[in-house]
């Protein structure tokens, strides 16, 4: 699922000042993987976040950012 953007945008986006999206994993959720995805529908695996831990990530040339989960979690974002 996409925590911010989306698959139909066609553009990467780009910032005069990057914004930052943190995002959180639920302390009782499951291990999620986390990636960014470029408008030509190239994705790039940044990680996993255990349960508990958090990133922040700058969204500059890109399209959007995606998690996935292989059971289930709750997962918290915010724009700074």
């Amino acid at each position: 699922m996409h925590l911010w953007g989306s698959a139909g945008i066609t553009k990467d986006l780009a910032f005069v000042t990057p914004l930052l999206l943190h995002i959180h994993n639920d302390l009782f959720g499951d291990v999620i993987t986390i990636g960014t995805e470029a408008a030509s529908g190239a994705k790039e695996t940044i990680g996993t976040l255990q349960p508990g831990e958090c990133v922040s990530i700058p969204l500059q040339n890109m399209s959007g950012v995606f998690a996935s989960c292989a059971t289930k979690s709750t997962v918290c974002c915010f724009l700074k």
